[in-house]
């Protein structure tokens, strides 16, 4: 499969990589082979086929055994196996689906509300499971065409839904398959990291759910850029920086006492913010269930007939966080795109939109979705990729923000001699006061 990038985007990654590659920030070829092989020699279809028992459970799954799989999957980090191929850390030891509590030296499954026992021979039969698994997925990479197409990788999806359920849906799968095949897998082990990034280099992520299909388009662009797909993964991590959400959110609504015409305001003074005065400061609102019912009632009892919005309110306070973008809207039309610098604020220097967001306004001009969404929505989510491909390709060429015009203040009459004078400046632009002329 071919791919190309905006002739902007293949610039600034050319560039990033000649950077980062004189700082020292991107490990060789050699030196990435090398890893991959050193994993490959202790975790590899083939030798975790000769494993069984205890022995196999101890090998998978001790998470406190520093050469156990989990462990260099999640924790390894040296001179022998660094952390650079994608973090797994965060959450419950059960996202592993078992593991060795030290309190009761016992093996649990389950969820972490609903934690399960499991005696020796339990644990082994979930370990014998996921080695299967992990050998099924292996074969199913191993004859896998090189440089495969959207077909080919959609197949792969459905295979590993089939024959791998239990290890390749989660990102340790991942991880595993795309350390032994780094040439056919990103190391975005998430599927919501790999949409975000295609979306920011203007690619539309292939149809579908899972961990597999967004391969193909970085398998594509690191061949067109020439490059290891762990080279371009870690430039995209630099230029892009953590997932951000998206936000629609109307600055111009005058059927509602939420949303007035101050997009002027909000533009020159760098914020987006939303009426509903009633409600006071919601610094205290975090978000989650609790507080969302906090907003709600405070809606029945200021706005009784207006209840249907306080979910809206709720993720302008709690929702959009610093990192978003956020698109000021007029029916449906794009006004502007910023980026929110701090948290929610409570500011009453205009009494009718109190609830702001400081804003960086990224680009300023007027233009309409590609896509319907959000429709009769205030403060909304956007999602539909091609949607937010849009936005992007605005920020690639952004509008400028208008030069704000100067205000001059009013200069009060002036009387008496003074006046005079003023009177002679204003005819004539200029006065003798004293002596000859000059």
């Amino acid at each position: 499969m071919k791919i190309e990038l905006h002739g902007k985007i293949t610039q600034e990654l050319k560039e990033l990589y000649k950077k980062m590659d004189a700082q020292g920030k991107l490990p060789s070829r050699k030196q990435l082979d090398q890893y991959y092989e050193t994993f490959h020699r202790r975790f590899g279809p083939d030798v975790l086929s000769n494993l069984d028992g205890e022995v196999l459970l101890e090998t998978v799954h001790g998470r406190g055994n520093q050469n156990s799989l989990v462990y260099w999957l999640e924790f390894k980090n040296d001179e022998e196996f660094p952390a650079i191929f994608g973090s797994i850390a965060g959450g419950s030891a059960l996202k592993f689906g078992i593991y060795h509590r030290k309190e009761t030296e016992t093996w649990m499954t389950g969820s972490p509300q609903n934690q399960l026992e499991l005696s020796i021979e339990e644990a082994v039969q979930i370990a014998r499971k996921h080695r299967d698994q992990l050998i099924h997925g292996c074969e199913l990479l191993e004859n896998m065409p090189s440089g495969g197409s959207d077909e080919d990788y959609r197949i792969l999806q459905e295979e590993m839904d089939r024959e791998a359920p239990n290890v390749s849906s989660t990102a340790w799968g991942h991880k595993y398959y795309s350390l032994l095949y780094p040439n056919k897998l990103d190391d975005f082990h998430v599927e919501y990291f790999q949409r975000f990034h295609l979306i920011k280099l203007l690619q539309l992520p292939p149809d579908g759910v899972g961990r597999y299909l967004a391969a193909v388009r970085y398998v594509a662009i690191a061949t067109e850029l020439d490059i290891p797909i762990k080279h371009l993964t870690t430039l995209l991590n630099d230029r892009n920086g953590r997932p951000h959400r998206y936000w629609r959110v109307l600055v111009n609504y005058p059927d509602q006492p939420g949303f007035k015409n101050n997009w002027e305001a909000m533009r020159n003074g760098g914020y987006v913010a939303i009426g509903w005065e009633k409600l006071g400061d919601l610094s205290i609102v975090d978000f989650n269930q609790d507080s969302k019912n906090q907003v709600r009632s405070l809606m029945k009892t200021n706005y009784s007939d207006k209840g249907s919005w306080a979910d809206e309110i709720f993720n302008f306070v709690a929702g959009m966080q610093e990192g978003d973008l956020v698109l000021a809207f007029e029916r449906s039309t794009v006004l502007g795109i910023g980026r929110i610098t701090s948290p929610y604020q409570y500011d009453t220097s205009i009494p009718q939109i109190p609830h702001h967001h400081p804003v960086e306004w990224l680009s300023i001009g007027q233009w309409g979705l590609p896509a319907e969404e959000a429709k009769g929505r205030a403060i909304k989510e956007l999602r539909l990729p091609e949607n937010l491909v849009e936005i992007e390709k605005h920020l690639l060429n952004p509008q400028p923000l208008p030069p704000i015009a100067p205000v001059i203040p009013l200069i009060p009459k002036l009387t008496g001699t003074p006046g005079r004078i003023q009177s002679v400046l204003d005819r004539k632009k200029q006065a003798i006061l004293y002596g000859p002329p000059g």
